[in-house]
């Protein structure tokens, strides 16, 4: 144990000074990008905490920079730490560069550039806007994506009197409202993100496939932890007819996990051999697991805007999402998706049993048309674009 202790300090180590001399090489890449490039262009700054590729809020905003530069738009991408995105965003020409302890430098260095939006994602990257509303008289868009245990975590980070050029956006509905009650002095806008349109490129596979074998695969995708709640699922299921249970086919997409979550999952696992944990998956051949499912099922107690849930949208897909999710009151019930109070798992149990015995072949396309409607890049590109059209000499929209 003491060995397995000490190479876990070791590995620590090793990765914290490649962290700083990475943070140390890119401050010097970007201070010479600044005298021979960044100055002579006019960017979009996205600023995220990391760029580790995990989900959630960094890849929301690293989706918005490739569709700005397959747009032809400079991008200028700042991240506190670095990660897989990282390199995927230099191989686009993506100028990007990890931060770390040094982030202040380059937040006062922005002033030089020539800027068409300044775009901070997540509430945790507070540092960054209270640096630029120091040293910058630039529009700031402050885009806020967090579950409610971080909103009250951070909230009186939050400056008391916004200025004119900080504008705060929340990622759903849900968190403008869960933030309006810890902050009712802000004002809040609702910016829902965008996601790349993936269906195009895989028509053929969704066309062609079909379901075989009697089973019916309903799956949940992330995590695996309390707040993610597949437990709930998992019960949802034993309370079906057992005739109908029997035929059920629990698929847990997952890269990590809380362990004492999953010891859990493992026993239930022991007792239905129908439940399977499955993954990590590359995220390049998820779209096979929305092919592969009859019923896509978000059951996360708090969960603001889940990735997973639009991409069910984004591909056609049958879906149920718990009352605990962003995207919830977006639904129609039955007609492009399917809701259920998250405190009620009997009735989950009752939307399963729906779904099991009538396709609802309707919700495809219902949910498909859901998604073009909210969640498309174009959509988001033009909210932003209008945002700061006045700071560009252009006449807003809005």
């Amino acid at each position: 144990m003491a060995l397995i202790y000490l190479r876990s300090v070791l590995i620590k180590i090793r990765h914290f000074f490649i962290r700083k001399q990475t943070e140390i090489y890119d401050w010097f890449r970007f201070k010479k990008d600044l005298r021979h490039k960044l100055n002579r262009t006019n960017s979009y700054i996205l600023i995220s905490h990391n760029l580790d590729g995990g989900g959630g809020a960094p890849s929301v905003l690293f989706e918005y920079a490739k569709y700005l530069r397959k747009q032809g738009e400079d991008v200028v991408l700042l991240a506190g730490r670095g990660g897989s995105l990282s390199t995927k965003a230099k191989g686009l020409g993506i100028s990007c560069y990890q931060m770390g302890w040094l982030y202040k430098t380059y937040i006062r260095s922005i002033p030089e550039l020539q800027t068409k939006g300044i775009i901070v994602c997540t509430i945790v990257c507070y540092s960054y806007v209270n640096e630029l509303l120091r040293f910058s008289d630039k529009k700031i868009l402050w885009w806020i994506h967090e579950e409610d245990k971080l909103l009250k975590e951070y909230e009186h980070y939050i400056p008391n009197d916004l200025t004119a050029k900080l504008h705060i956006f929340c990622g759903s509905d849900r968190i403008m409202q869960s933030l309006s009650k810890l902050r009712p002095d802000l004002h809040l806008d609702t910016l829902f993100y965008g996601c790349e349109d993936q269906l195009l490129a895989h028509k053929d596979y969704f066309k062609n496939y079909r379901h075989h074998n009697g089973e019916y695969v309903v799956t949940v995708i992330g995590r695996l932890c309390k707040r993610k709640n597949q437990l709930q699922l998992i019960n949802a299921v034993k309370n079906l007819p057992a005739e109908i249970s029997s035929r059920v086919v629990i698929n847990l997409v997952t890269a990590s996990w809380e362990n004492e979550y999953k010891v859990k999952i493992e026993a239930e696992i022991l007792k239905n051999k129908n439940i399977r944990i499955i993954g990590p998956i590359p995220s390049d051949e998820l779209y096979k697991v929305y092919g592969e499912s009859n019923l896509i099922v978000c059951p996360s107690t708090d969960d603001p805007l889940p990735v997973v849930v639009t991409n069910a949208m984004m591909f056609g897909s049958n879906y149920v999402v718990s009352s605990g999710t962003g995207q919830a009151k977006l639904i129609s019930q039955g007609v492009d998706g399917w809701v259920y109070d998250v405190a009620n798992t009997k009735e989950l149990t009752e939307i399963l049993l729906e779904n099991i015995k009538n396709p609802h072949s309707n919700i495809n396309s219902n949910a498909r048309k859901l998604f073009l409607n909210y969640f498309s890049l174009e959509r988001l590109h033009s909210i932003i674009y209008s945002f700061f059209a006045v700071d560009n000499g252009q006449k807003t929209v809005i």
